[in-house]
């Protein structure tokens, strides 16, 4: 026997019941966003203050970063600014020259710091032009070229055109050594020196006899140093 049940009306007082428990749970738990099926909302200020918020810390973060790496870069390049400063000489006498490690260039008639010793033009000029050197002024005692070379001499003479050659010469090892980015002679920076070759190339290359004119050189020397120092304290 089968029995089939009827849904019977609830009465007043049911309803009135299950009315007011509906209403306190809403009331207890509001509706969400989620819960309504709506996505949340961010104000363009919040995103704006967010991105200058990243903005500041990747400045802040590549600031460190580049402090970082030129402390690091100046630290290693310590060695480097200390040779600049470094200035090389050959003292007073030949054997301190020698012992400085310094070489004695004819074509200038100084001792030079093997660093400023430019062998290569030195000799081709020598080979070129054959020069005599004498140990008087009237060019009567010839003074041997190995003795020359040695350095020791305090004074020697030689005919007018080696004093012109000699002009040349300084200006184009100045500008090799400057093309090369290697140290220079305090002599190759001087002004009074330019001034004197000017005076020399500029004057007339013979006496009134008509003979050679005679030039006194007296042993020097020198200071060699990167021009980056000469910079700050040019030769006179």
């Amino acid at each position: 026997m089968d029995y089939k049940y009827n849904n019977v009306p609830e009465s007043e007082g049911a309803l009135q019941t299950k009315f007011h428990a509906t209403t306190e749970k809403k009331l207890r738990d509001p509706p969400t966003a989620s819960r309504l099926g709506l996505k949340p909302h961010i104000s363009s200020c919040a995103i704006a203050t967010i991105a200058a918020v990243i903005l500041v810390l990747a400045s802040l973060f590549g600031f460190f970063v580049g402090s970082t790496a030129t402390r690091m870069a100046m630290q290693g390049a310590a060695p480097a600014v200390s040779e600049v400063r470094r200035i090389d000489d050959c003292g007073e006498t030949p054997a301190q020259a020698r012992s400085n490690g310094c070489r004695y260039d004819t074509m200038i008639q100084q001792w030079v710091p093997a660093a400023c010793y430019d062998e290569e033009h030195s000799e081709m000029y020598l080979s070129t032009y054959n020069w005599k050197w004498y140990y008087d002024i009237d060019a009567e005692r010839e003074m041997p070229d190995e003795v020359v070379r040695r350095g020791e001499h305090q004074v020697a003479f030689m005919v007018d055109d080696y004093h012109r050659r000699h002009c040349a010469y300084v200006w184009e090892v100045s500008a090799r050594a400057l093309q090369q980015q290697k140290p220079m002679l305090d002599e190759w920076l001087s002004y009074k020196h330019v001034r004197h070759c000017n005076r020399i190339l500029l004057s007339p290359p013979w006496n009134s006899t008509k003979h050679p004119t005679a030039v006194e050189t007296h042993s020097g020397y020198g200071r060699c140093a990167p021009y980056q120092l000469w910079a700050t304290d040019m030769p006179e």
